[in-house]
């Protein structure tokens, strides 16, 4: 079968000439609105979420699985006046005391959703419409920090972004470390 990206275009008229504003930039949107206005930061890589379409090919949202890997940010809830008291008992809980708070948003925007689902997105738009990745990634760059750009200075770390490492698990290892990287691809 065809790649979706390959059908979207194929279906839907005029995506040809913007995938960005059609699809990309309203999955992004998702899930930073989800994180800066709601305080939920979902883990939102291929296999957790999946993309909805009406009949006529338009995005319409995102599905979610797997919601109990949502992490809940107090520090946001807070801000924004919600009832946080709830989830504090709650395993999955963030606040900026925490020392790893900032690695924590990279590690969940920059490596798991950046690498693993808007990398091989940007690829495959990339590949069946012969575009420039490096004009992809920095109209995706431009985009965040045009929409999100004070939230990341407040929320994440500043010019680096992190990840773990591709090893295997085994026991006796107690965690695995983040790797900080340099210059973000998509922030």
């Amino acid at each position: 079968d065809p790649t979706l990206i390959f059908q979207l275009i194929v279906n839907k008229i005029g995506i040809g000439k913007e995938p960005m504003n059609l699809l990309v930039f309203p999955i992004i949107s998702c899930y930073l609105s989800l994180l800066f206005q709601c305080g939920l930061q979902i883990e939102m890589h291929a296999q957790n979420f999946m993309i909805a379409f009406d009949i006529n090919w338009n995005f319409i949202g995102i599905i979610l699985r797997d919601i109990d890997s949502i992490q809940h940010d107090l520090t946001i809830m807070q801000f924004h006046g919600f009832n946080y008291y709830a989830f504090q008992n709650y395993g999955r809980c963030l606040d900026d005391s925490d020392d790893y708070y900032k690695i924590k948003h990279s590690f969940m925007f920059d490596h798991k959703f950046g690498e693993f689902f808007l990398l091989p997105l940007l690829s495959e738009i990339r590949r069946v419409l012969d575009v420039d990745m490096i004009e992809l990634t920095e109209e995706i760059k431009c985009f965040c920090r045009l929409q999100y750009g004070d939230e990341f200075e407040k929320y994440f770390p500043e010019n680096v972004w992190y990840k773990f490492e591709n090893i295997l698990i085994r026991p006796g290892i107690r965690r695995r470390v983040y790797t900080k990287c340099s210059a973000p691809i998509f922030r």
